[in-house]
């Protein structure tokens, strides 16, 4: 009875030295009976010494009576991790403690020797890696005391010595804990996602208005003092600053978690770059540059107005931040050998190094650098750019040297042009 439920790697050597192990005894046992046998069976008796010796020799090289057996067993029903061994047959031939209660049994004899789908028929997939014996991982969960727990089970195939497959040994880890962890970061996240959906719109809107409202009274500004008119320029530029800086902040965040919807169309790229420019017309005036669009009105790109326009006006920040009073920014665009549309934006100013530029491209590091005349900013804006510009299907890079200025390149799909297209200035 031992035998046949111990393991295939035991059972055979032993069954082996057991029948070595009778020989003698049978022979002993017919000479008792049969007395008129002694002499023929009394060379035999002689050679049951060898077989003693074969006995000692299957005895050693299956280590039969070693402690390995007793502290490979001991392992098994201290862990904290549950153990089931199946056979190549589908029956259950080894457990431990801990897996007990999974099945809803109080000990492992109302478990071993029973057929494994009777105990793993509510976890098709746990049950289909043990007849198939395959590695596999599973996560199952079962209501245990009125709780729910989540288990994670790996599946191992059992080889013996000659790596013939023997059956497979599940090893089980409770992983509830760290599910209900799981479960409370995805509930905070949630609940951050609704409230940065209502915090962006609070604080977008009124930014917003300020905005109209300063481009409202630029219609005015002649009718302003001197002294009027400067506030008011410093004011728009503020207020023009904060909007932009806003506006890549919440598109950054919204980006990072993948909650970003583009609605592309055909449109006319020298009408997005006006509007890009539009907002920034104070901001390059203040610093007396020049912003040279050499743009050909039959361009079309097929992207994302919002999203490209946000890109643009990006860059041409920038392009003004780091340009010198008085400098001259241009803006070109033309089509490159794969057919995608290349807005090149290059301006003069005091550019950057090899360093620098290998920084502004690492998403886990946000680089934020001063103006030429002291113009700050989050850092946010090139990254937001980046990444709108690879989910619109194209890609920004920059090309710069330190102290001669850089040129951003934006490249875009080419759009269709549509017949009766009007540009907006």
């Amino acid at each position: 009875m031992y035998l046949r439920k111990a393991r295939p790697e035991v059972r055979k050597p032993g069954i082996i030295v057991i029948l070595l192990a009778s020989i003698s005894a049978v022979i002993e046992v017919v000479k008792l009976v049969f007395p008129g046998l002694s002499p023929w069976l009394l060379p035999i008796s002689v050679y049951c010494g060898v077989l003693g010796i074969i006995m000692l020799w299957v005895i050693y090289k299956n280590k039969i009576f070693t402690i390995v057996p007793i502290a490979r067993d001991f392992i098994v029903d201290t862990i904290r991790e549950g153990v089931l061994t199946v056979d190549q047959k589908g029956t259950i031939i080894d457990c431990n403690n801990f897996i007990q209660p999974l099945f809803g049994e109080k000990n492992r004899k109302s478990i071993i020797g029973k057929d494994a789908s009777e105990f793993l028929k509510d976890w098709p997939e746990w049950l289909d890696a043990c007849d198939s014996m395959v590695e596999k991982s599973i996560e199952v969960k079962k209501e245990m005391d009125g709780e729910e727990k989540y288990f994670m089970v790996k599946v191992y195939p059992l080889y013996s010595k000659g790596f013939r497959l023997l059956g497979t040994v599940s090893i089980l880890f409770d992983i509830t804990e760290k599910q209900q962890r799981l479960e409370e970061i995805a509930h905070l996240n949630f609940m951050k996602d609704q409230l940065f959906t209502l915090v962006s719109h609070d604080i977008r809107e009124p930014i917003a208005l300020q905005v109209n409202l300063i481009e409202m009274l630029e219609e005015e500004k002649q009718t302003f003092s001197s002294e009027t008119a400067e506030l008011f320029d410093f004011l728009s530029t503020q207020i023009r600053s904060t909007y932009m800086t806003v506006g890549n902040v919440l598109e950054w965040f919204r980006n990072q978690k993948n909650d970003v919807s583009l609605n592309p169309e055909s449109l006319a790229l020298v009408d997005l770059i006006y509007e890009a420019y539009r907002i920034l017309s104070i901001k390059s005036k203040a610093k007396d540059i020049d912003i040279v669009i050499k743009v050909d009105e039959a361009i079309m790109v097929y992207a994302d107005r919002e999203a490209i326009v946000m890109v643009l006006r990006n860059i041409l920040s920038n392009a003004i931040k780091f340009s010198n009073r008085g400098a001259t920014v241009e803006v070109a665009a033309d089509k490159d050998h794969e057919g995608k549309i290349v807005i090149t934006v290059r301006d003069q100013g005091i550019g950057m190094s090899k360093k620098l530029l290998e920084q502004l491209f690492t998403e886990r590091q946000v680089i934020s650098t001063i103006g030429t005349e002291g113009e700050r900013g989050t850092g946010l804006g090139l990254q937001v750019s980046c990444q709108f510009a690879r989910l619109s299907g194209g890609d920004l890079w920059i090309d710069s040297v330190l102290g001669k200025g850089s040129a951003v390149h934006l490249s875009l799909r080419e759009g269709e042009n549509v017949e009766g297209d009007h540009h907006r200035r």
